[in-house]
């Protein structure tokens, strides 16, 4: 059945489930109203990033198929040490009177290549915060962690860094994925530097992106991955159509297959960050999603180009995405009468501009099916002690 929360949205439950929600039929106070009316118009100028995908460069020294850096390897850009010099600027001024660290994610292409600039960004954000201009930030890494050294590992450790390393499943697997530029054994060089930082005692995970020529196989590998890594979190990336941002794998199998994987590192004691993420935390929290681009709020992931522009898109970059200050994007007819758009947040506005479409079909049937899979499945989802 089809219950609707204190908070407004629509939510199917069973009755063994009710307890966990406080429920009401009438949904007509003026706070739910005003969460509809934000959740119509998305004005990115009220927006606040409350952390930065820095692209430091779209260069690699990997050719991943289906990755933008292979498709695109004419038309590379590289942040100058200028550039990053104002954009650092920038997110000290944005974040001088936020009450949260900011997080600083260091991106590419492979951001290694650029470690120089790596070096450079947390020399100036550490200055601001001995100054008191902003609290002392976080930082991680997204990397594919061929290029790490002794010294990387060192700085990594100094610092505090989240390193996220992208392995897509068993060495067959990850080396047709992820082959080099000769094509060569890029699983064990990877392997092999995964173990020592995690030796080293850094805060390390796996990053898998699920392939759709081998969708099939996505929670065979994801469980290869959970026995053979040693992590106390694991992501699980939503696989985007570059050109698009279409959902490539967004369906009703999907949302199985992210359960199935979630049980699995829960008995590993691992905790599973994926696109079920900001599903479960909207409707533990029983607050509403703004947006598609944020968890909870009006705080979202910016990212950063290598020429600095800034972006409201998390996942792509480039002149149509600069901050889109005073931009509103109205909620469709059809999202307002659906029982997800509470953790949903609504379309991907980044879709819209690159599509001129409304909807996601991939992505809304993803949504859609989220919370049934949920409720059958409550024990991996909810803590021991609840």
């Amino acid at each position: 059945m089809v219950y609707e929360t204190s908070w407004g949205v629509p939510v199917m439950l069973d009755f063994d489930t009710l307890e966990m929600f406080e429920v009401t039929e009438d949904y007509s106070d003026d706070t739910d109203n005003k969460l509809e009316l934000e959740a119509i118009d998305l004005d990115f100028s009220e927006m606040v990033p409350c952390a930065y995908r820095i692209a430091l460069t779209e260069c690699c020294n990997l050719r991943c198929i289906d990755c933008f850096v292979t498709k695109n390897l004419a038309t590379r850009k590289v942040m100058t040490r200028e550039t990053l010099e104002a954009v650092i600027a920038k997110t000290i001024d944005n974040s001088k009177n936020l009450t949260n660290p900011v997080n600083y994610q260091f991106f590419g292409g492979e951001p290694l290549l650029k470690f120089d600039l790596i070096k450079y960004a947390v020399e100036l954000l550490d200055a601001a915060a001995e100054r008191g201009e902003i609290l002392q930030p976080t930082y991680s890494i997204t990397t594919n962690a061929m290029l790490v050294t002794d010294e990387i590992i060192d700085f990594f450790k100094e610092h505090n860094f989240s390193v996220g390393v992208s392995i897509d499943g068993d060495k067959e697997t990850h080396n047709r994925l992820r082959p080099d530029v000769s094509a060569g054994d890029t699983f064990s060089v990877v392997r092999q530097k995964y173990f020592e930082m995690a030796q080293a005692g850094i805060k390390i995970h796996v990053l898998i992106t699920p392939n759709p020529t081998c969708a099939d196989q996505i929670i065979t590998q994801a469980k290869y991955i959970l026995d053979e890594f040693p992590m106390k979190t694991f992501t699980v990336n939503e696989p985007f159509e570059y050109d698009t941002l279409r959902w490539v794998m967004g369906s009703e199998e999907h949302v199985e297959a992210l359960v199935e994987i979630t049980r699995y590192a829960k008995e590993k004691g691992v905790e599973v960050d994926s696109v079920l993420t900001p599903v479960l935390s909207a409707i533990s929290n029983e607050k509403r999603r703004h947006s598609a681009c944020s968890i909870l709020g009006k705080e979202y992931l910016c990212s950063v180009s290598p020429d600095g522009r800034f972006s409201f898109c998390a996942q792509k970059w480039g002149e149509a995405f600069e901050t889109c200050n005073g931009q509103k994007f109205t909620l469709p007819e059809k999202c307002k009468s659906c029982y997800a758009l509470g953790y949903c947040g609504g379309p991907c506005p980044a879709y819209r501009v690159l599509t001129g479409r409304e909807m996601d079909e991939g992505r809304c049937a993803f949504m859609r099916a989220a919370p049934a899979y949920i409720i059958k499945n409550l024990d991996i989802f909810m803590d021991e002690e609840e």
